[in-house]
């Protein structure tokens, strides 16, 4: 979701900077760090200590992901789009830092405004092939909880029915069964206290 906001905000960026509206170099250098972290290789470990670059920490969690878990037909395609809007989105930036220093030709600007497409048009494949393997975790209170609390940004990102498609697909047993569910799980590791939280969420579902 952090990556959604942060690509919608490139699109714009990168629109006015081929406008050759100077002012906004900065902040397209700023997007690109958020994005795809620094120019350096990236750790696959503790991809909490990276202060940076929401896709980079993506790209560790799904590896780590697959070392636990082994590998996949979908995760390895993720792992392949993820893998390369990070390049892509690390070769614009160093393009971007590079004109910094000296004024950039037509060239190096055809090639930031490349390396960003190839970025966006990356990230927007990887929203398409990420939701489905959500069908994998119906049996995942954590998974399923978390659905429930950012419906709101999720029917943004996929759709208004995304969500509600999704819980009745993967729990056919209806909304009751579903909360049963969640609280249950929750309540066997002390959380019975989220009984409010979780209700509320499934009356914001059924809207």
């Amino acid at each position: 979701m952090k990556a959604t906001d942060e690509v919608n905000r490139l699109e714009k960026l990168i629109a006015r900077y081929k406008q050759k509206n100077g002012e906004n170099h900065r902040e397209l250098l700023h997007s690109l760090l958020e994005l795809g972290g620094h120019t350096q290789g990236h750790s696959r470990f503790f991809p909490w200590a990276h202060a940076e670059g929401s896709l980079n920490k993506l790209t560790t969690l799904i590896h780590q992901y697959v070392q636990l878990n082994g590998e996949s037909k979908e995760l390895k395609e993720i792992q392949n789009i993820l893998d390369k809007s990070v390049r892509e989105a690390r070769k614009a930036l160093s393009l971007l830092k590079a004109s910094e220093k000296d004024n950039s030709s037509v060239y190096v600007e055809d090639m930031i405004d490349l390396h960003i497409a190839q970025t966006l048009k990356s990230f927007k494949k990887l929203k398409k092939h990420l939701f489905p393997l959500l069908k994998l975790f119906k049996n995942n209170a954590n998974v399923l909880f978390f659905l429930l609390k950012n419906q709101q940004s999720l029917r943004n990102i996929y759709g208004k029915r995304i969500i509600v498609q999704f819980f009745k697909e993967n729990c056919p047993e209806g909304h009751t069964s579903l909360e049963h569910f969640i609280l249950g799980e929750y309540t066997k590791r002390g959380f019975s206290q989220l009984a409010k939280n979780i209700n509320d969420k499934m009356t914001e579902l059924t809207l």
